[in-house]
């Protein structure tokens, strides 16, 4: 939310002043529309950028109109007034506002921009000697060749925000280095995945999940939610290394975060038991022990996965954890029933081994 935290203050107000261009530009441009202007869409601008000085150059021009006008008491100082005051709340001038821009924020200055475009019409037309009637044939004509084709770029824009994954799933591709736009599509990847029942459709979107989470974190190393989502997105495929990875990536930069606890620790823990019962199952018993041993780190109150730990460890003869952790199990289930014979075994066993070296 503090998208200039990696800027110098310089590079930050350069930043700030190329991004008042770029309002300036879609209002008379409006192309490649995005929901998100978040880190790095915007890559940091100095002074040694051209484009800087253009801002400061058309804004500074503006300015000057507006005095003129004001001046010879003309309405377009109102509208260059209008529009100036409300960019300079949302310019991050004023004050931090947690984003680098947003096309919503723009909204209240677009009267200003669309007042001051009427005036420049009017002005125009004052200019042309011709009769009055062709006159208003003329701004009729000039007033579609401005309505048509801003409606044929905008309108369709509508069909994009039907739902926020259409949204995010869209504006990916149009500010393809945004860390949220790239996290959002992710997450809505996997939204899609979970709703889809195609096999081959399900995987598509995990896929397409990963791909836009992978560069979510690769611009930004520290983005927690993409860690998470895209250990999710690992979890689904059933590659529980990777989703521990990233998982525990998360837990990193945001150790405290309440789904580890709520979600993704008995997730992982639970999945991990289950593929270690599948190399118990194999007779792969070092392979199981490890894969439950992992699972008790992230859920270390399951009895049923203390009484399998114990079963993996009674089969290679190591008597001891095999017994501390039927013993476990039983302290956390006193009515688990297969851990009390285990128990029960190990110590007849002792007693036999007992009796026979008297």
């Amino acid at each position: 939310n503090n998208p200039f935290v990696y800027a110098t203050s310089i590079k930050a107000m350069a930043t700030k002043i190329f991004i008042l261009l770029k309002y300036l530009y879609l209002l008379v441009i409006p192309v490649s529309l995005s929901a998100d202007y978040s880190f790095n869409t915007i890559p940091y601008k100095s002074f040694g950028d051209i484009s800087v000085w253009i801002s400061v150059f058309i804004h500074i021009t503006m300015l000057y109109y507006f005095f003129v006008s004001l001046k010879r008491r003309q309405w377009m100082s109102f509208a260059i007034a209008f529009y100036l005051s409300h960019l300079f709340l949302v310019s991050n001038f004023a004050m931090q506002i947690g984003a680098t821009m947003g096309e919503r924020l723009i909204y209240h200055s677009s009267l200003g921009y669309a007042m001051t475009l009427g005036f420049l019409l009017l002005y125009f037309l004052k200019k042309i000697h011709c009769s009055a009637k062709r006159k208003k044939q003329l701004s009729v004509l000039m007033t579609i060749m401005l309505i048509v084709p801003a409606g044929c770029i905008t309108i369709p824009r509508n069909a994009n925000r039907e739902t926020d994954n259409i949204l995010f799933v869209h504006d990916a591709w149009v500010v393809s280095n945004s860390v949220l736009a790239n996290g959002n599509s992710g997450k809505a990847y996997i939204e899609y995945s979970q709703q889809e029942k195609d096999t081959v459709k399900k995987m598509s979107y995990i896929d397409s999940a990963v791909y836009h989470l992978t560069k979510a974190v690769t611009i930004h190393p520290k983005y927690v939610n993409g860690y998470l989502n895209l250990g999710l997105a690992y979890f689904h495929k059933r590659n529980l290394d990777k989703a521990e990875h990233y998982w525990n990536q998360a837990r990193k930069y945001f150790p405290t975060h309440p789904f580890f606890r709520q979600v993704y620790d008995p997730a992982l823990a639970g999945a991990l038991l289950d593929k270690a019962k599948q190399m118990g199952q194999a007779k792969k018993f070092p392979e199981s022990i490890d894969l439950i041993n992992r699972s008790l780190k992230y859920d270390s109150t399951n009895a049923e996965t203390w009484y399998h730990r114990g079963g993996a460890n009674y089969s290679i003869g190591n008597i001891y954890e095999a017994y501390r952790s039927w013993n476990k199990c039983l302290q956390l289930n006193p009515n688990h029933e297969e851990a009390k014979k285990g128990t029960q075994a190990i110590l007849s066993l002792q007693s036999a081994m007992r009796q026979k070296q008297k």
